[in-house]
């Protein structure tokens, strides 16, 4: 009896074992490496396919993955294998990645990069990771293909909306469930790219709500509408997890493809020599001194030997309330300019990605602000002082501009005259893709005048009416505009 006990046990442990090396051997290898590839991140994976070779000709595909906001680390031994818990790093870890795709009879094999970013990444960030990835690695750069997850999904979208220069640099993108706002200006600028897009989300999602995905789709095919046409996935789900399957080889299209084979259909680009390349030159414009809340940036840039790729502009000093309208143009707009000196940075890159900058000056002195007298209409944009809240130019009848982006607790003033006392019906024109933003028309000492809900009207510049009465007193007086719930914002 003792015999037979050992001998079964035995049998159990050499079972056991051969399990394990079962599972080692389907395991496919991603490398830690404690490499920063840019100011942002640390560390990240490597996956290189079978037979690479860094001194053969050959150059690969590469798909950079982007994780999730519960994997943000600074890249070291105990914070980086957090990538590993999720999406492509994943299905990687477990063997479930295949050695190689077969697409329109040709044979590829990815390169497959996971940075792990310490905060969220901005496009600069994103763009300094490809950049590090080129000129590290064996990379077709007319095949790098952009995918991530949640907050991952969200840089993606932001990555290439940030200018047509990004988005022609990456031959397809993936987001899924992306937490970026469905920006209609990103959109735009990924349909003029002509980005290919594959984006996936559920259809209940408790994290980030599935308008992100449809209304990022929805602008980007409107007209001008892109070649190809951007293409959604909603699975009918209640979590935020819409990855787990996404990645998995046996997840298909309606034309049978995996994400992977989908993305080898499109290339982009051409493939850069930058050993003998001259760098920019930057021209950010003439110093200016203005009188007024907004201004016009006049920047530029040249190359001697290729062309400008992108243009990005930062604020170096200055007052915080400045806004730009698209940060990543030559000749941007400011809006909520405050009486102040401001210092402005213009960066530009060059078709091989070398870069230079150049600052301008722009001294505001503030103009004086006049009353509307009542009965009278009030500009949105023509605020004495806000909180929060940023301009950009609006469909609404009339042009100009409307004031958005509106959270809770932020406010706009506006000094009306009121020439009798008396009962007013206010008026307000509002947009929104949102259920259930409300505010308050408040006096000066925050006596609440009047409490407004605002409808979801389909669109961010969709523009309703909604009225109230209030009771206002004789006499020079400000009203504040004033936000009190909004999940998502209002304009």
């Amino acid at each position: 009896m003792i015999n037979l006990y050992s001998s079964r046990g035995l049998r159990f442990v050499a079972i056991a074992i051969l399990t394990l090396a079962l599972n080692q051997a389907q395991a496919q290898v991603q490398t830690p490496q404690y490499v920063a590839m840019g100011s942002n991140t640390n560390g990240y994976y490597e996956y290189l396919p079978q037979g690479y070779d860094p001194n053969a000709s050959q150059t690969y595909p590469v798909i950079i993955f982007i994780h999730g906001i519960g994997e943000l680390g600074n890249g070291s031994v105990w914070a980086l294998p957090n990538i590993l818990n999720t999406g492509l790093p994943s299905i990687i870890r477990y063997g479930q990645f295949p050695n190689s795709f077969t697409v329109n009879g040709q044979t590829h094999k990815f390169i497959v990069i996971s940075p792990q970013f310490v905060n969220w990444p901005s496009p600069t960030d994103v763009d300094g990771v490809i950049n590090y990835v080129i000129g590290h690695y064996k990379v077709n750069t007319s095949r790098i293909y952009l995918t991530g997850l949640s907050m991952g999904g969200g840089v993606v979208w932001d990555y290439c909306g940030a200018s047509v220069a990004n988005g022609s640099r990456v031959a397809a993108i993936v987001p899924i469930c992306g937490a970026s706002w469905p920006d209609h200006t990103r959109a735009r600028t990924i349909a003029s790219a002509n980005v290919p897009v594959w984006a996936l989300h559920n259809s209940n999602d408790p994290t980030v709500n599935v308008s992100y995905t449809n209304n990022y789709v929805d602008y980007i095919n409107e007209a001008p509408s892109p070649n190809p046409l951007a293409k959604k996935t909603i699975i009918d789900n209640w979590s935020h997890d819409a990855w787990t399957n996404t990645y998995n080889q046996t997840y298909r299209d309606e034309t049978g493809k995996s994400i992977f084979e989908w993305m080898l259909q499109f290339t982009k680009g051409t493939i850069l020599s930058i050993s003998t390349n001259l760098p920019p030159v930057a021209n950010a414009g003439p110093d200016q001194n203005i009188t007024g809340s907004s201004a016009q940036l006049s920047g530029s840039g040249t190359d001697p030997d290729g062309t400008i790729s992108g243009y990005t502009w930062t604020q170096i000093s200055g007052p915080s309330t400045a806004s730009f309208n698209n940060a990543y143009i030559a000749n941007p707009s400011l809006s909520n300019l405050s009486a102040g000196s401001y210092t402005f940075r213009l960066t530009v890159k060059d078709n091989v990605y070398a870069s230079a900058y150049d600052d301008v000056v722009i001294n505001v002195t503030a103009v004086p602000v006049t009353s509307v007298v009542l009965p009278g209409r009030v500009q949105a944009e023509n605020y004495a002082s806000m909180y929060g809240i940023q301009t950009e130019p609006t469909l609404d009848a009339g042009g100009g501009l409307n004031v958005g982006y509106q959270d809770n607790g932020d406010w706009m003033d506006y000094p009306v005259s009121v020439p009798t006392t008396g009962v007013y019906t206010v008026s307000f024109r509002v947009a929104t893709t949102n259920a259930g933003p409300q505010f308050q028309l408040r006096k000066a000492d925050g006596t609440t005048l009047a409490t407004i809900n605002v409808p979801n009207t389909g669109n961010w510049q969709s523009w309703q009416t909604v009225t109230a009465t209030v009771n206002l007193s004789a006499g020079q007086q400000t009203l504040r505009v004033y936000t009190t719930y909004a999940s998502g914002g209002w304009n």
